[in-house]
Formats: structure tokens, sequence, C-alpha cells
């Protein structure tokens, strides 16, 4: 993705962009038959660049890259036999390690919600939306973080209903 401005090495820069590769694992702690309640944990690696003209002199970097760590959970109830809503919480986690390792975002709490659609058994249109306030290595430093999500999900194997369940 792009975004507007970012921290490298807790300096500022801007209209940069990010690459995050992660890995998600789930685990159902509980359901009946209208609401289920799941468990994730999805370490990533994250890539980032700054255009060399977003940098000041000082600068001697133009990329970063860090590790990402996002534990939380998801509730999800089934509204009918098509559609499902999903909420939950994410604590994210961000620790720069190059070009210096910093703790740069100890956990902030960013809500989850969405909806998931079945369009058959193995197809679901979704959404998927996660905001809060973003914390830094100093404390609170007043930043609000939002995403919003939309697409296609295609469920392999026989996972019937398994377009339904959300992820993130």
């Amino acid at each position: 993705g792009e975004y507007q401005y970012r921290f490298i090495d807790a300096r500022q820069v801007e209209g940069g962009n990010v690459q995050i590769i992660s890995l998600m694992a789930g685990l159902k702690l509980a359901e009946n038959d209208f609401i289920r309640l799941d468990a994730f944990l999805k370490p990533g690696i994250r890539l980032m660049d700054a255009p060399p003209s977003s940098l000041l002199p000082e600068h001697v970097f133009e990329s970063t890259t860090a590790m990402t760590i996002d534990p939380g959970v998801i509730v999800t109830f089934k509204a009918s036999e098509k559609l499902t809503f999903h909420t939950g919480l994410n604590l994210h986690t961000a620790i720069q390690l190059s070009p210096e390792s910093i703790l740069e975002q100890f956990p902030s709490s960013f809500i989850l919600a969405g909806a998931n659609y079945a369009i058959s058994d193995r197809v679901s249109l979704f959404t998927s939306n996660m905001f809060g306030p973003a914390s830094g290595a100093a404390g609170d430093s007043e930043k609000f973080f939002w995403q919003m999500r939309a697409g296609i999900r295609f469920s392999f194997g026989d996972t019937k209903g398994g377009s339904l369940l959300s992820n993130f």
C-alpha cells in the first residue's frame, strides 16, 4: 500500500510504499448455533520504502524492515445461512529491525468490524475494517489508524460455511 506519512528511525517520511508479508493462525475457542469465538495470531515482516525526495539531508536510509505481531480475538455472529457479522480486537505491535532496532508501536488496541455474504458454499463477498488509536515508541502520540478492505473470498476443500469465517 501507499502511505501519507510513516516513520523510519522515529523520523517522519512522506509518500512511500509499504508491503507486509504475514501468516495467520487461528484457533476456534467456542461455538454455538449463532455465535463463534476465535483467537488468532498473525506474525509478519513489514518492508517500507521512502522516496529520496521525502528524506532530510541528514537521513542516510531509504527503507526499513520491521517485524509485526498481531494477536487478537474475533466474534462472528450468524445473521442467516448466507450472512455473518464479526467484531473483535487486534493488539498490533511493530518492532523496527533496521536501520536500527526500535519498539516502534507497542500493542495498539484496534477494533475489528465487518461482514461476509455467501454467494455460494465456497465463495463470499467480505468487508474487514480495523480502526483505533495507534501508540508509538514513547507512548500515545495522538495517532489514529484505520483500514478498510473489501473483496471476494474463496474456500478450498470440504469447507462448507468456511467462506463465512472472518480473518484479519
